[in-house]
């Protein structure tokens, strides 16, 4: 460890000793209000909405929600074709439960590691 890391260890851990909360008691809250409103928020605000409300009416113009009642049509089917097509004959019921148990206490033992 050279030098810098240990004077940074040192002010990191003075300061973390010497820690004081002072109270804001709405004082932030008080000074925000009282700031004037930027035209620029003012315009983002604007820029925010309009741009909104042309993609709603872009998505509603090329028929968006059929689009997207296709895509989901079609991916729902790609997954129950897929699930249909695997083929478990090759295995047996003990080989199975042992997976699941082995699974879950996998699972169990990374939920206990990570508190």
């Amino acid at each position: 460890m050279d030098m810098t890391e240990n004077d940074d260890q040192l002010i990191a851990q003075f300061f973390e000793e010497n820690r004081q909360d002072v109270e804001d008691k709405g004082f932030s809250g008080q000074v925000m209000r009282h700031l004037p409103e930027s035209r620029v928020y003012k315009y983002n605000r604007i820029w925010t909405i309009l741009c909104t409300a042309i993609g709603v009416a872009f998505f509603l113009l090329v028929d968006g929600v059929d689009a997207v009642r296709n895509i989901l049509r079609d991916v729902l089917g790609d997954v129950i074709g897929y699930a249909a097509s695997i083929d478990l004959s090759g295995l047996s019921p003990m080989m199975i439960v042992l997976s699941l148990i082995t699974i879950a206490f996998v699972g169990l033992y990374n939920l206990v590691i990570s508190e």
